[in-house]
């Protein structure tokens, strides 16, 4: 009844801040009592009043109106768990009822402005603990709830507390992956990308497109993960396209830094651009929206993305040529740069660890090990975990089953480079005699960069001292 009567206090006048800081003091034991033991206590407290009739985040939302109350409520132990118990048990509610609720009816709503209220963080192991407590007890359950919660908030009944709270929420999980590598992973693997790719399309008016919910925050971050070309093609696939279409023709530019984050979406394009998978995926999505090398023309990106453009066209024909090479071909060559073998696909065995390196016998096998940096990459083929060995894995028969897309983006790669080291032999040799010139009886490399930091040219070669390598590589 007490709790009752606060509420009612709230609706007529906020709580002013002594009174507020000192309420939560003597508030919160029964906020977590009635959290706790809720499916234990009786349902009638009283004619007319239930538990049902009381809502602890009604009551949290007006005393967090206060910013130093709202600071005590997330400094206090145990404050989370009641927070995102409440989180799940909305968004079960959102889905059961296939609603997004307004922002006075319906406990989503109530925990949309809540979350936008409060300054949560989960980057201390006590805070993600109980994040983890009240999500369900797993860090695969916080992840699925934060993920599910930026999919529920992009719905055409969105209220603008849901848009805010989707701020509040990707601040949260960049925070603790800053500091959590391994969470970012499980995100990943939960659709973030796909979802937050979502959110760049649905949010590209005012005021959304001029705050930090745009494509950096909510893309860019994710990209930058080993293997990000697989999760670019997820976000093509969920539309990444057409947020770049429409952020690309905003004018006059929203914010200062608004073109920085869209190069840096055309950059991933080019880095990507080496693998089979995402130029397939890249020129559907492109025939679907229409897009060609005059899309942008008077808009900011406009250079960039004809350059961009060539980039692409290149890699495209070459892509023809492969895939009716592929299409004819029964052969392949040894993983062993050393060794020219040209045969039949089945006179090679493939190593049992990576499943992408074949060979023609043992010994090439151990020669690429040892010096072909085979040591350095095998493993992560097989699902991004390197595989510490001392010695290389046993060699198993070629093309048992069916291919991988990661096997074919490595043998397309390997395509590439062969034909581009034909294509700028000269050039490289011209180099290699300036450098030998320059370092007489020094060894070195050729190094082939596909990853440049601007857009500029389909790959930059150049000749350097073996000694330069940094270790590992």
């Amino acid at each position: 009844m007490c709790l009752q009567g606060l509420l009612l206090i709230d609706t007529q006048a906020s709580i002013p801040e002594p009174p507020s800081v000192d309420l939560w003091e003597r508030v919160w034991p029964w906020l977590a009592f009635l959290d706790t033991y809720q499916d234990h206590l009786p349902r009638r407290l009283g004619p007319g009043l239930g538990i049902s009739d009381f809502s602890s985040l009604l009551l949290i939302n007006g005393l967090a109106k206060d910013n130093t109350t709202a600071r005590l409520m997330v400094a206090t132990p145990g404050f989370r768990i009641l927070i995102f118990r409440a989180w799940a048990q909305s968004l079960d509610q959102c889905h059961q009822t296939k609603l997004v609720q307004t922002q006075t009816e319906g406990l989503f709503g109530m925990l949309c402005v809540v979350m936008h209220r409060l300054p949560l963080t989960i980057t201390s192991e006590r805070d993600f603990e109980e994040a983890i407590e009240g999500s369900g007890g797993s860090r695969l359950a916080l992840a699925r709830l934060c993920v599910k919660h930026i999919k529920s908030v992009v719905q055409p009944a969105v209220i603008s507390d849901g848009a805010d709270s989707m701020r509040t929420v990707i601040f949260l999980l960049q925070m603790r992956c800053k500091v959590d590598e391994s969470f970012r992973q499980l995100l990943v693997d939960q659709g973030i990308v796909s979802a937050l790719t979502s959110v760049a399309c649905h949010f590209t008016s005012p005021p959304f497109a001029q705050d930090h919910l745009n494509l950096s925050r909510a893309v860019n971050y994710y990209l930058r993960m080993p293997y990000g070309h697989k999760l670019l093609i997820d976000a093509l696939r969920a539309g990444l396209l057409r947020a770049l279409l429409a952020y690309g023709r905003i004018s006059p530019p929203p914010e200062s830094g608004y073109r920085e984050q869209l190069i840096q979406i055309l950059v991933f394009f080019s880095e990507s651009s080496v693998y089979l998978s995402f130029l397939q995926q890249l020129r559907v999505s492109l025939e679907e929206l229409e897009i060609d090398a005059q899309t942008f023309q008077g808009f900011e990106l406009s250079d960039l993305w004809e350059a961009l453009w060539s980039i692409l066209q290149s890699r495209w024909d070459f892509m023809e040529l492969y895939l009716k090479r592929e299409k004819r071909t029964i052969m392949a060559t040894c993983s062993n740069l050393a060794c020219r073998a040209i045969a039949h696909k089945s006179e090679f065995k493939r190593c049992s660890g990576c499943k992408s390196c074949k060979y023609c016998s043992k010994a090439c096998q151990t020669r690429d090990w040892q010096h072909g940096g085979h040591r350095q990459l095998c493993g992560w083929d097989g699902g991004g975990i390197h595989v510490p060995r001392g010695q290389p894995l046993p060699l198993e028969e070629v093309y048992q089953g069916s291919d991988t897309v990661s096997r074919r983006d490595l043998s397309f790669m390997r395509a590439l480079l062969h034909y581009d080291y034909l294509r700028l032999k000269r050039s490289i040799l011209a180099d290699e005699l300036a450098f030998l010139r320059s370092n007489p009886g020094t060894p070195f490399y050729v190094e082939f960069d596909y990853c440049m930091p601007s857009i500029t040219s389909t790959v930059q070669v150049s000749v350097k001292a073996v000694s330069s390598l940094r270790h590992g590589e």
